[in-house]
Protein backbone atom coordinates (compact mmCIF):
# COMPACT_ATOMS: atom_id res chain seq x y z
CA UNK A 1 0.00 0.00 0.00
CA UNK A 2 1.27 3.30 -0.75
CA UNK A 3 0.91 6.07 1.74
CA UNK A 4 1.96 9.75 1.04
CA UNK A 5 2.59 12.30 3.20
CA UNK A 6 3.58 15.93 3.91
CA UNK A 7 4.67 16.30 8.09
CA UNK A 8 6.08 18.61 10.15
CA UNK A 9 9.55 18.46 9.83
CA UNK A 10 10.50 16.96 13.54
CA UNK A 11 8.06 13.76 12.87
CA UNK A 12 9.81 12.43 9.60
CA UNK A 13 12.81 10.19 11.33
CA UNK A 14 10.17 8.57 13.48
CA UNK A 15 7.76 8.28 10.50
CA UNK A 16 10.61 6.91 8.23
CA UNK A 17 11.73 4.55 11.01
CA UNK A 18 8.45 3.20 11.79
CA UNK A 19 7.52 2.46 8.28
CA UNK A 20 10.82 0.36 7.87
CA UNK A 21 8.87 -2.41 10.20
CA UNK A 22 5.75 -2.69 8.05
CA UNK A 23 6.82 -4.94 4.61
CA UNK A 24 3.12 -4.28 3.09
CA UNK A 25 4.30 -0.05 2.85
CA UNK A 26 5.26 2.10 0.73
CA UNK A 27 5.97 5.05 2.50
CA UNK A 28 7.19 8.49 0.50
CA UNK A 29 7.58 11.69 2.80
CA UNK A 30 8.22 15.15 2.32
CA UNK A 31 8.70 17.79 5.09
CA UNK A 32 7.22 20.61 5.50
CA UNK A 33 10.25 22.94 6.02
CA UNK A 34 11.66 21.31 2.33
CA UNK A 35 8.84 21.60 0.60
CA UNK A 36 8.97 25.67 1.65
CA UNK A 37 12.74 26.17 1.13
CA UNK A 38 13.20 24.26 -2.26
CA UNK A 39 9.80 25.02 -4.63
CA UNK A 40 10.87 22.77 -7.07
CA UNK A 41 10.06 19.98 -4.81
CA UNK A 42 6.40 21.22 -4.62
CA UNK A 43 5.37 19.15 -7.84
CA UNK A 44 7.14 15.98 -7.03
CA UNK A 45 5.07 15.61 -3.72
CA UNK A 46 1.68 16.82 -5.24
CA UNK A 47 2.44 13.79 -8.45
CA UNK A 48 3.02 11.41 -4.94
CA UNK A 49 -0.25 12.68 -3.53
CA UNK A 50 -2.06 11.41 -7.02
CA UNK A 51 -0.37 8.06 -6.99
CA UNK A 52 -0.87 7.53 -3.33
CA UNK A 53 -3.94 4.86 -1.90
CA UNK A 54 -3.70 7.18 1.41
CA UNK A 55 -2.19 10.17 1.97
CA UNK A 56 -1.14 11.34 5.56
CA UNK A 57 -0.64 15.12 6.24
CA UNK A 58 0.10 17.76 9.14
CA UNK A 59 -0.95 21.10 8.46
CA UNK A 60 1.40 24.06 9.09
CA UNK A 61 1.49 27.83 8.66
CA UNK A 62 3.76 27.44 5.91
CA UNK A 63 3.00 29.20 1.99
CA UNK A 64 2.91 26.33 0.14
CA UNK A 65 -0.26 25.16 1.86
CA UNK A 66 -2.64 27.41 -0.59
CA UNK A 67 -1.34 25.42 -3.56
CA UNK A 68 -1.52 21.67 -1.92
CA UNK A 69 -5.19 22.73 -0.96
CA UNK A 70 -6.26 23.46 -4.11
CA UNK A 71 -4.68 20.54 -5.57
CA UNK A 72 -6.52 18.55 -3.08
CA UNK A 73 -9.87 19.21 -3.81
CA UNK A 74 -9.31 16.76 -6.76
CA UNK A 75 -7.22 14.73 -5.69
CA UNK A 76 -9.25 13.87 -2.35
CA UNK A 77 -12.11 13.13 -4.57
CA UNK A 78 -10.25 10.00 -5.38
CA UNK A 79 -7.69 8.94 -2.31
CA UNK A 80 -8.73 9.63 0.65
CA UNK A 81 -6.93 12.16 2.86
CA UNK A 82 -6.26 12.32 6.84
CA UNK A 83 -4.64 15.66 7.74
CA UNK A 84 -4.13 16.39 10.97
CA UNK A 85 -2.37 19.60 12.96
CA UNK A 86 -2.35 21.39 16.07
CA UNK A 87 -4.87 23.64 15.28
CA UNK A 88 -8.06 21.18 14.37
CA UNK A 89 -9.55 23.89 12.65
CA UNK A 90 -7.39 22.49 9.67
CA UNK A 91 -8.43 18.86 9.76
CA UNK A 92 -11.40 19.85 7.57
CA UNK A 93 -8.95 19.09 4.71
CA UNK A 94 -9.97 14.91 5.62
CA UNK A 95 -11.99 13.00 3.53
CA UNK A 96 -12.49 10.27 6.05
CA UNK A 97 -14.19 10.50 9.18
CA UNK A 98 -13.61 12.83 12.51
CA UNK A 99 -12.83 9.93 14.46
CA UNK A 100 -10.34 8.54 12.49
CA UNK A 101 -8.38 12.15 11.54
CA UNK A 102 -8.59 11.96 15.97
CA UNK A 103 -7.27 9.14 16.39
CA UNK A 104 -4.39 9.72 14.12
CA UNK A 105 -3.48 13.02 16.01
CA UNK A 106 -3.72 11.21 18.95
CA UNK A 107 -1.17 9.04 18.04
CA UNK A 108 1.27 11.93 16.85
CA UNK A 109 0.96 13.78 19.96
CA UNK A 110 1.78 11.15 22.57
CA UNK A 111 4.68 10.15 19.94
CA UNK A 112 7.62 7.37 19.71
CA UNK A 113 7.89 4.45 17.26
CA UNK A 114 5.49 2.25 19.06
CA UNK A 115 2.27 4.56 18.53
CA UNK A 116 3.94 5.50 15.08
CA UNK A 117 3.52 1.80 13.73
CA UNK A 118 0.30 1.15 14.79
CA UNK A 119 -0.86 4.52 13.67
CA UNK A 120 0.18 3.47 10.17
CA UNK A 121 -1.62 0.11 10.52
CA UNK A 122 -4.39 1.93 11.60
CA UNK A 123 -4.27 4.09 8.29
CA UNK A 124 -3.89 1.00 6.64
CA UNK A 125 -7.09 -0.31 7.59
CA UNK A 126 -9.25 2.42 8.56
CA UNK A 127 -8.52 4.32 5.03
CA UNK A 128 -6.96 1.72 3.19
CA UNK A 129 -9.24 -1.05 3.93
CA UNK A 130 -6.58 -3.69 4.50
CA UNK A 131 -6.77 -6.57 7.29
CA UNK A 132 -4.38 -4.97 9.40
CA UNK A 133 -4.18 -5.57 13.45
CA UNK A 134 -3.21 -2.29 15.33
CA UNK A 135 -3.26 -1.41 19.12
CA UNK A 136 -5.04 1.81 20.56
CA UNK A 137 -2.43 4.62 21.04
CA UNK A 138 0.16 3.48 24.45
CA UNK A 139 0.57 6.31 26.91
CA UNK A 140 3.85 7.30 27.08
CA UNK A 141 5.06 9.74 30.07
CA UNK A 142 4.75 13.41 29.52
CA UNK A 143 7.90 13.92 31.79
CA UNK A 144 10.69 11.82 33.64
CA UNK A 145 14.58 11.73 34.49
CA UNK A 146 16.75 10.75 31.52
CA UNK A 147 20.50 9.58 31.36
CA UNK A 148 22.60 7.85 28.56
CA UNK A 149 23.71 5.26 30.66
CA UNK A 150 21.08 4.17 32.40
CA UNK A 151 18.52 2.02 29.59
CA UNK A 152 15.77 3.38 31.19
CA UNK A 153 14.14 6.90 32.34
CA UNK A 154 12.82 7.74 35.77
CA UNK A 155 9.77 8.64 37.12
CA UNK A 156 10.99 10.82 39.84
CA UNK A 157 13.89 12.43 41.04
CA UNK A 158 14.63 9.97 44.00
CA UNK A 159 14.68 7.11 41.53
CA UNK A 160 17.10 8.76 39.87
CA UNK A 161 19.12 10.24 42.55
CA UNK A 162 19.43 6.43 43.92
CA UNK A 163 20.47 5.15 40.37
CA UNK A 164 23.04 7.85 39.66
CA UNK A 165 24.55 8.23 43.31
CA UNK A 166 26.12 11.59 42.60
CA UNK A 167 29.18 12.80 44.49
CA UNK A 168 30.02 15.32 46.53
CA UNK A 169 30.35 18.17 43.72
CA UNK A 170 28.22 20.59 42.57
CA UNK A 171 25.24 19.65 40.26
CA UNK A 172 23.77 20.68 36.52
CA UNK A 173 20.15 20.75 36.05
CA UNK A 174 19.44 20.23 32.49
CA UNK A 175 15.78 20.67 30.49
CA UNK A 176 14.90 19.57 27.90
CA UNK A 177 11.88 18.40 25.77
CA UNK A 178 10.13 15.66 25.34
CA UNK A 179 9.42 15.32 22.17
CA UNK A 180 13.18 14.51 21.36
CA UNK A 181 13.01 11.89 24.32
CA UNK A 182 10.54 9.88 23.13
CA UNK A 183 11.85 9.98 19.19
CA UNK A 184 15.25 9.28 20.55
CA UNK A 185 16.62 11.90 18.76
CA UNK A 186 19.24 12.97 21.47
CA UNK A 187 22.61 13.16 20.16
CA UNK A 188 22.54 17.32 21.60
CA UNK A 189 21.81 16.53 25.10
CA UNK A 190 23.70 13.26 25.58
CA UNK A 191 27.04 15.19 24.28
CA UNK A 192 26.01 17.71 26.67
CA UNK A 193 25.39 15.70 29.99
CA UNK A 194 29.37 13.44 28.79
CA UNK A 195 30.89 17.58 28.88
CA UNK A 196 29.06 18.06 32.27
CA UNK A 197 30.48 15.33 33.74
CA UNK A 198 33.74 15.98 32.86
CA UNK A 199 33.87 19.12 34.21
CA UNK A 200 33.35 17.19 37.69
CA UNK A 201 29.78 18.07 37.97
CA UNK A 202 26.52 16.10 38.84
CA UNK A 203 23.91 16.19 36.21
CA UNK A 204 20.30 15.70 36.41
CA UNK A 205 18.53 15.81 33.16
CA UNK A 206 15.18 15.83 32.65
CA UNK A 207 12.60 16.06 30.04
CA UNK A 208 8.92 17.45 30.09
CA UNK A 209 6.25 18.83 27.83
CA UNK A 210 7.10 22.20 27.40
CA UNK A 211 3.02 23.66 28.65
CA UNK A 212 0.73 22.44 30.89
CA UNK A 213 -2.13 20.55 29.14
CA UNK A 214 -4.35 19.20 31.52
CA UNK A 215 -5.98 16.85 29.21
CA UNK A 216 -3.00 15.06 28.25
CA UNK A 217 -2.11 15.36 32.03
CA UNK A 218 1.08 17.05 30.99
CA UNK A 219 2.56 19.10 34.62
CA UNK A 220 4.64 21.49 32.15
CA UNK A 221 7.74 22.51 32.18
CA UNK A 222 7.37 25.25 35.15
CA UNK A 223 6.06 22.48 37.36
CA UNK A 224 8.45 19.90 36.71
CA UNK A 225 11.26 22.29 37.40
CA UNK A 226 9.33 22.92 40.56
CA UNK A 227 9.54 19.18 41.32
CA UNK A 228 12.99 18.24 40.62
CA UNK A 229 15.08 20.92 41.26
CA UNK A 230 13.59 22.49 44.33
CA UNK A 231 13.04 20.46 47.25
CA UNK A 232 10.21 20.67 50.07
CA UNK A 233 12.35 23.26 51.99
CA UNK A 234 12.80 25.29 48.92
CA UNK A 235 16.44 24.37 48.93
CA UNK A 236 18.15 23.61 45.28
CA UNK A 237 19.37 20.20 43.94
CA UNK A 238 21.37 21.96 41.52
CA UNK A 239 23.47 25.47 41.38
CA UNK A 240 22.90 25.58 37.74
CA UNK A 241 20.67 25.17 34.84
CA UNK A 242 20.84 24.22 31.55
CA UNK A 243 17.23 25.21 29.94
CA UNK A 244 16.92 23.63 25.97
CA UNK A 245 13.20 24.38 25.64
CA UNK A 246 12.73 27.80 23.68
CA UNK A 247 9.09 28.21 25.12
CA UNK A 248 8.76 30.08 28.56
CA UNK A 249 8.31 28.27 31.69
CA UNK A 250 4.78 28.19 33.55
CA UNK A 251 3.15 28.34 30.13
CA UNK A 252 -0.70 26.59 30.36
CA UNK A 253 -1.96 25.28 26.38
CA UNK A 254 -3.84 28.10 25.02
CA UNK A 255 -1.39 30.65 25.63
CA UNK A 256 0.66 32.35 23.10
CA UNK A 257 3.91 30.94 23.19
CA UNK A 258 5.73 33.36 21.51
CA UNK A 259 4.45 36.25 23.94
CA UNK A 260 6.99 37.83 25.53
CA UNK A 261 4.69 40.12 27.41
CA UNK A 262 3.50 36.65 29.33
CA UNK A 263 6.50 35.75 31.02
CA UNK A 264 5.55 36.26 34.83
CA UNK A 265 5.34 32.86 35.46
CA UNK A 266 8.13 31.94 34.31
CA UNK A 267 10.23 34.66 35.98
CA UNK A 268 9.37 33.90 39.68
CA UNK A 269 10.12 30.23 38.80
CA UNK A 270 13.61 31.26 38.21
CA UNK A 271 13.84 33.25 41.05
CA UNK A 272 12.53 30.51 43.34
CA UNK A 273 15.17 28.74 42.01
CA UNK A 274 17.86 31.54 41.80
CA UNK A 275 20.92 29.86 40.40
CA UNK A 276 21.92 31.00 36.87
CA UNK A 277 20.21 29.55 33.86
CA UNK A 278 22.05 28.85 30.70
CA UNK A 279 19.83 28.72 27.31
CA UNK A 280 22.08 27.19 24.44
CA UNK A 281 21.07 27.00 20.85
CA UNK A 282 20.51 24.85 18.37
CA UNK A 283 20.61 25.97 15.38
CA UNK A 284 17.65 23.75 12.90
CA UNK A 285 17.95 26.26 9.70
CA UNK A 286 21.60 24.85 8.98
CA UNK A 287 23.84 22.06 9.49
CA UNK A 288 27.46 22.05 11.08
CA UNK A 289 29.25 22.93 8.00
CA UNK A 290 26.84 25.66 6.89
CA UNK A 291 27.36 27.01 10.29
CA UNK A 292 30.87 27.16 10.18
CA UNK A 293 31.12 28.36 6.84
CA UNK A 294 28.77 31.67 7.16
CA UNK A 295 30.47 34.36 8.09
CA UNK A 296 27.16 35.40 10.39
CA UNK A 297 26.72 32.74 12.01
CA UNK A 298 23.27 32.61 13.20
CA UNK A 299 20.79 33.67 10.86
CA UNK A 300 16.75 33.09 11.52
CA UNK A 301 17.25 31.48 14.73
CA UNK A 302 18.47 34.54 16.53
CA UNK A 303 14.97 35.73 17.40
CA UNK A 304 13.44 32.66 18.63
CA UNK A 305 16.86 31.25 20.24
CA UNK A 306 18.33 34.30 21.41
CA UNK A 307 16.21 37.30 21.33
CA UNK A 308 12.58 35.76 23.36
CA UNK A 309 14.74 33.66 26.22
CA UNK A 310 16.06 36.70 27.45
CA UNK A 311 12.70 37.71 28.57
CA UNK A 312 13.26 35.44 31.43
CA UNK A 313 16.65 36.65 31.92
CA UNK A 314 18.52 33.74 31.14
CA UNK A 315 22.30 33.74 29.70
CA UNK A 316 24.69 32.27 27.39
CA UNK A 317 23.01 32.06 24.23
CA UNK A 318 25.98 29.55 22.53
CA UNK A 319 25.63 27.35 20.12
CA UNK A 320 26.03 23.71 20.72
CA UNK A 321 24.09 21.97 18.13
CA UNK A 322 22.49 22.04 14.28
CA UNK A 323 20.73 20.04 11.92
CA UNK A 324 21.50 17.34 10.27
CA UNK A 325 20.34 16.10 7.19
CA UNK A 326 20.68 12.55 5.51
CA UNK A 327 18.89 10.74 2.71
CA UNK A 328 17.25 7.28 3.70
CA UNK A 329 17.69 4.61 0.24
CA UNK A 330 14.75 2.76 1.12
CA UNK A 331 12.10 5.55 0.50
CA UNK A 332 14.13 8.08 -0.57
CA UNK A 333 13.27 10.74 2.09
CA UNK A 334 15.32 13.12 3.21
CA UNK A 335 15.57 13.21 7.33
CA UNK A 336 16.46 15.93 9.59
CA UNK A 337 17.55 15.35 13.06
CA UNK A 338 20.04 17.18 15.40
CA UNK A 339 23.75 17.04 15.52
CA UNK A 340 25.81 18.30 18.42
CA UNK A 341 28.69 20.54 18.25
CA UNK A 342 30.94 18.54 21.08
CA UNK A 343 33.65 21.17 20.90
CA UNK A 344 31.10 24.05 21.67
CA UNK A 345 29.43 21.69 24.18
CA UNK A 346 32.54 21.53 26.17
CA UNK A 347 32.75 25.23 26.24
CA UNK A 348 29.06 26.13 27.40
CA UNK A 349 30.57 23.17 30.61
CA UNK A 350 33.50 25.11 31.43
CA UNK A 351 31.73 28.27 31.27
CA UNK A 352 28.58 26.48 33.88
CA UNK A 353 31.28 25.40 35.82
CA UNK A 354 32.98 29.09 35.85
CA UNK A 355 29.75 30.84 36.91
CA UNK A 356 29.44 27.92 39.84
CA UNK A 357 32.71 28.20 40.98
CA UNK A 358 31.76 32.37 40.87
CA UNK A 359 28.72 31.75 43.18
CA UNK A 360 30.91 30.03 45.70
CA UNK A 361 33.59 32.81 45.92
CA UNK A 362 33.39 34.84 48.65
CA UNK A 363 31.86 38.71 47.92
CA UNK A 364 35.06 40.03 48.71
CA UNK A 365 37.17 38.33 46.22
CA UNK A 366 34.97 38.56 43.35
CA UNK A 367 36.25 40.70 40.83
CA UNK A 368 33.91 42.35 37.66
CA UNK A 369 34.93 43.93 34.73
CA UNK A 370 32.55 45.88 32.73
CA UNK A 371 33.81 45.67 28.88
CA UNK A 372 32.08 48.53 26.61
CA UNK A 373 32.99 48.87 22.91
CA UNK A 374 31.36 52.01 19.91
CA UNK A 375 32.83 49.79 16.87
CA UNK A 376 31.80 51.33 13.82
CA UNK A 377 29.98 49.62 10.89
CA UNK A 378 32.50 47.18 8.14
CA UNK A 379 31.47 49.57 5.26
CA UNK A 380 33.19 52.47 3.06
CA UNK A 381 35.21 55.22 4.85
CA UNK A 382 32.42 57.64 3.82
CA UNK A 383 29.69 55.47 5.49
CA UNK A 384 31.92 54.93 8.27
CA UNK A 385 32.42 58.38 8.74
CA UNK A 386 29.04 59.47 8.95
CA UNK A 387 28.43 56.41 11.60
CA UNK A 388 31.12 58.05 13.51
CA UNK A 389 29.70 61.40 13.49
CA UNK A 390 31.55 62.98 10.91
CA UNK A 391 34.69 61.99 11.91
CA UNK A 392 37.56 62.63 9.10
CA UNK A 393 40.74 59.89 8.43
CA UNK A 394 42.83 61.25 11.04
CA UNK A 395 40.55 61.54 13.69
CA UNK A 396 39.43 57.75 12.62
CA UNK A 397 43.00 56.84 13.17
CA UNK A 398 43.57 58.71 16.53
CA UNK A 399 40.34 56.55 17.38
CA UNK A 400 41.94 53.21 16.60
CA UNK A 401 44.82 54.19 18.74
CA UNK A 402 43.27 53.86 21.40
CA UNK A 403 41.08 57.19 21.95
CA UNK A 404 37.01 56.36 21.97
CA UNK A 405 34.69 58.48 19.38
CA UNK A 406 31.77 60.60 21.08
CA UNK A 407 28.14 59.34 20.17
CA UNK A 408 26.48 61.47 18.03
CA UNK A 409 22.76 62.50 18.96
CA UNK A 410 20.12 63.11 15.84
CA UNK A 411 17.52 65.31 16.16
CA UNK A 412 13.53 64.10 15.39
CA UNK A 413 11.80 65.47 12.92
CA UNK A 414 8.82 67.85 12.96
CA UNK A 415 5.82 66.04 14.57
CA UNK A 416 3.08 65.43 11.84
CA UNK A 417 -0.19 63.89 12.00
CA UNK A 418 -0.77 60.15 10.03
CA UNK A 419 -3.84 60.14 7.93
CA UNK A 420 -5.77 57.26 8.69
CA UNK A 421 -5.93 55.03 5.75
CA UNK A 422 -9.07 53.58 5.26
CA UNK A 423 -9.63 50.89 2.60
CA UNK A 424 -13.38 50.81 1.32
CA UNK A 425 -15.29 47.23 1.66
CA UNK A 426 -16.66 45.55 -1.38
CA UNK A 427 -19.20 43.04 -2.19
CA UNK A 428 -17.16 41.75 -4.91
CA UNK A 429 -17.86 37.54 -5.07
CA UNK A 430 -14.48 36.31 -5.31
CA UNK A 431 -12.51 32.54 -6.06
CA UNK A 432 -10.07 33.08 -3.79
CA UNK A 433 -10.91 31.23 -0.03
CA UNK A 434 -9.87 34.83 1.83
CA UNK A 435 -6.55 34.16 3.51
CA UNK A 436 -5.02 37.31 4.58
CA UNK A 437 -8.35 40.32 3.97
CA UNK A 438 -12.01 39.45 4.12
CA UNK A 439 -13.41 38.58 0.89
CA UNK A 440 -17.33 37.61 -0.14
CA UNK A 441 -17.46 34.40 -1.64
CA UNK A 442 -21.05 32.42 -3.38
CA UNK A 443 -20.38 29.31 -1.73
CA UNK A 444 -20.25 28.32 2.10
CA UNK A 445 -16.33 27.37 1.07
CA UNK A 446 -13.59 29.24 2.97
CA UNK A 447 -11.49 29.25 5.92
CA UNK A 448 -13.12 29.65 9.52
CA UNK A 449 -11.58 33.05 10.79
CA UNK A 450 -13.73 32.74 14.32
CA UNK A 451 -16.70 31.78 16.31
CA UNK A 452 -19.42 34.14 16.09
CA UNK A 453 -23.62 33.88 17.38
CA UNK A 454 -25.62 35.16 15.41
CA UNK A 455 -29.29 34.22 16.04
CA UNK A 456 -30.84 34.84 12.85
CA UNK A 457 -27.85 32.88 10.66
CA UNK A 458 -27.90 29.34 10.18
CA UNK A 459 -24.85 29.01 8.43
CA UNK A 460 -22.53 28.15 11.09
CA UNK A 461 -19.54 25.92 10.91
CA UNK A 462 -21.12 22.52 12.48
CA UNK A 463 -18.27 20.79 10.67
CA UNK A 464 -15.35 22.35 12.58
CA UNK A 465 -17.60 22.23 15.74
CA UNK A 466 -17.75 18.64 15.53
CA UNK A 467 -13.61 18.05 14.52
CA UNK A 468 -12.86 20.78 17.36
CA UNK A 469 -14.59 18.47 20.13
CA UNK A 470 -14.23 15.22 18.61
CA UNK A 471 -10.28 14.64 20.51
CA UNK A 472 -11.77 15.47 23.96
CA UNK A 473 -14.40 13.44 24.18
CA UNK A 474 -12.89 10.63 25.78
CA UNK A 475 -11.21 12.88 28.49
CA UNK A 476 -15.30 13.81 28.77
CA UNK A 477 -16.34 10.30 29.64
CA UNK A 478 -18.76 10.73 27.04
CA UNK A 479 -20.28 6.45 26.30
CA UNK A 480 -20.29 6.86 22.77
CA UNK A 481 -24.41 6.54 22.86
CA UNK A 482 -26.68 9.17 20.61
CA UNK A 483 -28.37 11.49 22.22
Amino acid sequence: MKIRSIMWNSHIPMLVRSARKLDFLDLRAFSSKTLENDPSKLEEALRGLREADVILLYRSSEGFWDTVEEQLKEIGQKVPVVCISYDPSFWYLSTVRPEVVSSCYSYVTIGGEENFVNMLCYLAKEAGGMDVRHEPPQEVPWEGLYHPRAGRYFRTVEDYLAWYKPKDRPGVGILFSRFYWVNDNLEVENTLIEALEKQDLNVIPVFSYSVKDENLGAKGSGEVVREVFLTGEETLRVQALVKLQNFFLGKVRGDDLSNAGDTPSGVEILKALDVPVFQPITAYSKDIEEWEKDAQGLSTDIGWSVALPEFEGVIEPVIIGAAKRSGDEESGVTVEQRAAIRERCGRLARRVKKWIELRQKPVSRRRVAFILHNNTCDCDKEEEGRSSGGQGEGEQEERGAGRSSLETVFPTGAPFRVRPIQVEKDRVVRKGSGRRSRTETSTKAGRYVRSTLRHKDADFALDATIRAAAPYQRERGRSGRRH
